[in-house]
């Protein structure tokens, strides 16, 4: 019967990765003031790896003294070094890893020819709220740039970011996120946040982006060509707000700024529809409100379905006038295994669809104020 000690065996290794005797590579990780060398065995790194068995080959490698020189400044010292670890061992701890760090380690490790990217994927939960929380804006940015083969991987990601949305926008590197990225999440409908936090949001990283020192808070001082600098850096995010999900107190509150950026036919519209919520706009294209992804399972109160604007108040009323759903297409994604109908804006209304089919006669209308 054979005697296995792979632990004692493990741990020698480990001795050999931190130690470095008769190492022959040296690796520099990292650039500018992140840089650390690691000692290693060229001999351990062919092995484990295609990318290294070309990198150290004769006609690739550059010697210095008789030690292998490799620069990888693109990854970071604490990535290299989970990475070499794992060569040595083949023990990658993810429990104790940030959703940041996880990311940088599944690229490198893509990078590096290791192969092991499928099982870090599969070990590590990207939709779970820990994954951002550390530093929701770099990971969106790395996220956002992720290619082949992490494509399935970076809708995942971006659902989970979208709908723990609030670590992203209230973090203070939420400023820093590129304008093509922030406007990939605004045209998103699974951007959870209410709509005039996103606008509030949206006007504080505008004003961040002006070379003068404007103060979003206190408009007073404002002068015109602080008002036109504001509308030129948002003028192709202010159509993707969702404004007619914006309460009209609300934007009542910041009305003298919105008339000074939205385009002239934007503002109009919104005006009459708080006039009248039945008016078709004339600006754009009325986007449908954002709602989470929906799954009847993670309900905990059986509220099933998505967060409707008050424009959909006229719309429902011809739904219960025509006995049908052929005219709202969308709620039919919406019915729960008990046969109701439950369409929400901000706990204002509710409607009950009690039988299989929805008949004016038989659909009660709960409105809350």
């Amino acid at each position: 019967m054979p005697i296995k000690y792979v632990e004692e065996l493990l741990k020698d290794f480990e001795k050999l990765r931190s130690f470095g005797d008769n190492y022959d590579v040296i690796i520099e990780a990292g650039e500018s003031v992140n840089i650390k060398q690691f000692h290693v065995h060229s001999l351990i790194l062919t092995l484990r790896s295609t990318y290294f068995k070309t990198a150290l080959s004769n006609d690739w490698a550059h010697k210095v003294n008789g030690k292998i020189i490799f620069k990888k400044p693109n990854i970071n010292p604490d990535v290299m070094e989970i990475l070499l670890k794992y060569v040595y061992t083949g023990i990658i701890d993810l429990d104790n890893l940030s959703g940041l760090k996880v990311l940088n380690l599944l690229i490198a490790t893509d990078e590096l020819d290791f192969r092991i990217s499928d099982r870090i994927i599969k070990n590590y939960d990207f939709e779970s709220k820990s994954f951002i929380k550390e530093d929701p804006a770099e990971v969106l940015h790395i996220v956002f740039h992720l290619k082949d083969p992490f494509t399935a991987l970076k809708e995942v990601c971006l659902r989970s970011i979208c709908e723990n949305s609030e670590y992203l926008f209230k973090s203070p590197n939420f400023l820093t996120v590129d304008k093509p990225i922030l406007k990939y999440l605004l045209q998103r409908d699974d951007l959870i946040i209410k709509e005039y936090n996103i606008l509030d949001f949206l006007l504080k990283w505008g004003v961040d982006q002006m070379s003068s020192t404007a103060n979003i808070n206190d408009i007073s001082n404002w002068t015109t060509d602080d008002f036109n600098k504001l509308r030129e850096i948002l003028h192709d995010l202010i159509p993707l707000v969702r404004w007619f999900q914006i309460p009209s107190a609300l934007f009542h509150h910041n009305i003298r700024l919105y008339k000074m950026i939205l385009p002239e036919i934007l503002y109009d519209d919104i005006i009459n529809f708080y006039i009248n919520p039945r008016s078709l706009p004339n600006s754009s294209v009325l986007m449908s409100p954002r709602k989470r992804s929906f799954n009847p399972s993670d309900s905990p109160n059986n509220s099933y379905g998505p967060i409707f604007g008050n424009r959909d108040l006229a719309i429902i009323s011809n739904i219960l006038i025509s006995g049908g759903l052929n005219s709202y297409p969308e709620a039919k994604l919406f019915l729960n295994p008990q046969q109701e109908l439950f369409i929400e804006d901000y706990e204002v209304f509710k409607v009950n669809k009690l039988i299989n089919r929805i008949d004016p006669s038989r659909v009660s209308i709960d409105v809350i104020f």
